[in-house]
């Protein structure tokens, strides 16, 4: 097995918290892989959704992504999100055929260490 397919082989994510600036809620993923180690990059809803809609393009199967809202949601249905975002990305984080794409490991920053 390669260096990539090992690193992902292993890859664990968690959707550690949310960060709030002005008037925008960012997902805080914590990522870990044999390889890089363990580091965390921030995503908005809109980012994950686009990643989503672009994988559903090629790969079946693809795990609920909890809908978009068009108005500002409350904190509790927030915090709601990031339950459901978890499960989403545990869920995409064993499927091997997710895992290898490019645009998989590009949203994660995969291999890129991201200063706390």
């Amino acid at each position: 097995m390669d260096a990539l397919n090992q690193s992902l082989y292993s890859l664990s994510i968690a959707v550690e918290g949310i960060k709030y600036c002005e008037e925008a809620a960012f997902f805080i993923l914590a990522i870990e892989t044999e390889e890089h180690g363990a580091y965390k990059v921030e995503r908005r809803f809109s980012e994950i959704e686009a990643l989503h809609l672009e994988l559903c393009t090629r790969i079946p199967c693809m795990h609920y992504l909890p809908p978009k809202s068009l108005s500002k949601l409350s904190n509790q249905a927030i915090e709601k999100r990031k339950c459901d975002l978890d499960l989403y990305f545990k869920a995409m984080a064993n499927r091997s055929d997710i895992k290898r794409t490019k645009e998989f490991r590009v949203f994660l920053s995969i291999g890129v260490k991201i200063n706390p």
